[in-house]
């Protein structure tokens, strides 16, 4: 998974205040194992942050995690437009690239959130 991901991940997540100090969680490395493991697995926060302490990646709670995923966000957008900059032009043959993400929670009762994420390979 590292050779996929830009050299520079530590700078990158301390710039980007994801990572301001190393307490419960080492370094960026592990932080993106945490992201990861949330993003694409049916666990829970707690669930995640046992797996964590369980495999010696991060010791921290539940709410530890979302706190950390929270301050994330602008750090891992950038760290996805890096990967999908270098990625994605070889792959579309030249033409630009936009990719759309627009996911509705449905929350109890009739309120609703939605949340919209945009890569545009065309745009700086």
């Amino acid at each position: 998974m590292r050779t996929l991901l830009p050299s520079d991940l530590e700078e990158s997540a301390r710039k980007t205040n994801a990572l301001l100090r190393c307490r419960n969680v080492p370094d960026a490395a592990a932080l993106m194992r945490l992201a990861l493991a949330y993003a694409v697995s049916d666990l829970s926060l707690k669930d995640v942050a046992a797996w964590a302490s369980a495999l010696d990646v991060a010791q921290i709670t539940g709410p530890g995690l979302f706190y950390r995923l929270r301050e994330s966000e602008v750090w891992l957008e950038q760290v996805l437009g890096q990967v999908l900059g270098a990625q994605v032009p070889q792959a579309a043959g030249g033409w630009p690239v936009r990719v759309v993400d627009a996911t509705v929670i449905n929350g109890p009762g009739r309120k609703r959130e939605l949340s919209v994420s945009l890569y545009d390979g065309a745009r700086p």
